[in-house]
């Protein structure tokens, strides 16, 4: 039996009691080699609930079946039908775990129908069904419902492999033959390429914690639940070496990122993780910290020093060939089994990706790689992006190409007028739910900013329930030292202490409003953004950074925009 996540000694030890010696059972069961087995699966998309949560299932050729785990003591049936659970002198009420169990299961094979009807796969319905382990149960619990005591497993069942096994052969058969017999039709084993897309189907679409020694905090970036997109993205990487996906801010490229190198740190044993940002670097490093033994992530220029020896600008073209002759002539570095690169759009040249190849098993062409890029919009702000290079790559590699359209990030009204002042469109997600605004305020002298940003600072810190400082960036459309910002340095203003993002505290904010050029910032996002030194017209030239900054917002977006600027603005003022 194949395990996700496949626990170490350590990480078993720390499940519960329960889950513990149940993992190890399913660990010890034999004739099931072409099974796999899941632990602790998130079901977001619950049909009764907001969420739910399945302590074991397991795939094979029979089909699909899922485990509820209760560890009590002992258990009362109630006459209201409540089961009231006991642990020493504790008890507590619960939902009947059988009715739990099958609507878990009922979640899981609706959103696999409906999965297999948008993508036009075979709708081949897998047999299913569940049972309830009762861990430290020897008895049934007294008034339980005939039907539900052959999907119940004691603790005595788990004293010894055999007697397990047995249980789980009885669930196994007596389900395959009560549907066969109802449907009075031949039982038909689930192909092993079915088998497959079943279970990376789970992996993608619900939420799989990676270990209970290796959580990660998903709220911040909405893991639980991939759109169907980026499922199918996920999903298609098992038969897919090396893809490339597009899409423009706020699609999810880093989100899906992050969610690929976790899967990929399962089954390789070494993957890069590669963007341009120091920023957005330490922020990605931050969330994958847990599997640093497995992930490295770097920036393009941290992984160049570390093979060169270079401090290396990147834009200058005789360090970067000096560079790129000693990563090559240095043989004795390690290689990756899988690298991931961010920000595409700021290394697709054919000289930076030489430095890939240099550290890839079997290279670009040969090895295994995923490529985030957006070649739309944010490709002009460092002009490095070249699309003859992306064409010959796909060429040579055989990569195949997937594009994400659908925001995730930015409220409608954000993206309503991104698309207005930018004329760059956007796609809004259908599931959007999040509201926001959008605030333009103009000023004549540069100077005026610093008081716009007070009074918005003084808006928030007096809000009904206060806004937080990490909640808030301030980001530049100029350079650092340009920043009208720059004056506030580590200042505070209101209950709000304001600081230079840096690798030290964009991951530890402590009630910091972040200031930032949009230069260093992008990659980044936040609920509420001030864009500050907008000074001139929308043109070409500024374009991308405008969209970018726009982009960064998630509910608020406050721009604070030179008057002269805003006259091409004046005669659609009602959209805003």
């Amino acid at each position: 039996m194949i395990f996700f996540p496949d626990y170490n000694n350590t990480e078993i030890q720390s499940l519960n009691f329960g889950e513990m010696k149940v993992y190890q059972m399913f660990h010890q069961l034999y004739g099931y080699d072409d099974w796999f087995c899941l632990h602790s699966v998130t079901l977001p998309r619950h049909i009764t609930q907001s969420e739910g949560e399945a302590d074991f299932i397991i795939i094979g050729p029979v089909g699909l079946f899922l485990f509820e785990v209760k560890g009590a003591t002992s258990i009362k049936i109630r006459d209201d039908g409540k089961w009231q659970f006991f642990n020493g002198n504790k008890s507590y009420i619960k939902k009947n775990p059988y009715h739990q169990a099958r609507e878990n299961l009922n979640t899981i094979v609706h959103e696999f129908e409906r999965y297999c009807r948008h993508n036009n796969i075979r709708p081949l319905k897998p047999i299913s069904d569940f049972a309830v382990i009762f861990t430290s149960l020897t008895e049934r619990p007294q008034g339980l419902e005939n039907d539900w005591k052959q999907k119940t497993i004691l603790y005595q069942d788990l004293e010894n492999i055999n007697v397990f096994k047995s249980r789980i052969d009885n669930l196994i058969n007596t389900t395959k033959e009560s549907v066969t017999n109802f449907y009075q039709l031949p039982f038909y084993k689930c192909t092993t390429d079915y088998i497959s897309i079943l279970k990376e189907f789970i992996r993608a679409k619900f939420y799989i914690p990676p270990g209970v020694l290796q959580s990660i905090e998903y709220a911040e970036y909405d893991m639980k639940r991939l759109t169907d997109q980026q499922a199918d993205i996920l999903i298609k990487l098992s038969v897919n070496r090396r893809i490339l996906i597009s899409g423009a801010a706020g699609t999810g490229k880093t989100i899906l990122a992050k969610k690929i190198a976790i899967e990929k740190s399962f089954s390789v044993k070494k993957v890069l993780f590669v963007c341009f940002s120091v920023l957005i670097s330490t922020k990605i490093q931050s969330d994958l910290e847990t599997f640093h033994e497995t992930i490295d992530v770097l920036t393009l220029n941290e992984l160049i020093r570390q093979l060169s020896g270079m401090n290396c600008n990147i834009d200058d073209i005789d360090e970067l060939e000096t560079a790129i002759e000693l990563i090559i002539e240095n043989t004795g570095h390690d290689k990756y089994d899988y690298v991931i690169v961010d920000e595409g759009q700021d290394i697709l040249t054919n000289k930076l990706f030489s430095i890939l190849n240099a550290v890839l098993n079997d290279g670009i062409e040969n090895g295994c790689w995923a490529i985030f890029y957006d070649p739309f919009f944010q490709s002009d702000i460092f002009r490095r992006y070249d699309p003859l290079f992306v064409e010959s790559l796909i060429k040579k590699s055989g990569a195949t190409q997937y594009p994400l359209v659908e925001n995730l990030r930015n409220c409608r009204q954000i993206i309503k007028d991104t698309k207005f002042v930018t004329g760059y469109p956007l796609n809004c997600h259908d599931d959007m739910k999040h509201d926001g605004r959008v605030v333009i305020i103009p000023w004549i002298e540069p100077q005026e900013q610093i008081k716009l940003i007070k009074e918005n600072l003084e808006m928030f810190s007096k809000q009904d329930i206060p806004v937080t400082g990490d909640m808030i960036d301030i980001v530049s459309l100029k350079g650092e030292d340009q920043a009208v910002w720059k004056e506030l340095v580590g200042s505070n203003i209101f209950d709000y202490h304001l600081e230079r993002l840096t690798k030290i505290n964009v991951t530890k904010r402590d009630n910091i409003v972040g200031l930032s050029s949009i230069y260093r910032y992008k990659g980044l996002e936040n609920s509420i953004v001030i864009i500050t030194d907008f000074d001139t017209e929308v043109s070409d030239k500024i374009r991308s950074l405008v969209y970018t900054a726009m982009t960064r917002a998630r509910v608020n977006l406050i721009i604070l925009i030179k008057s002269s600027a805003q006259k091409n603005l004046v005669n659609r003022k009602s959209k805003f």
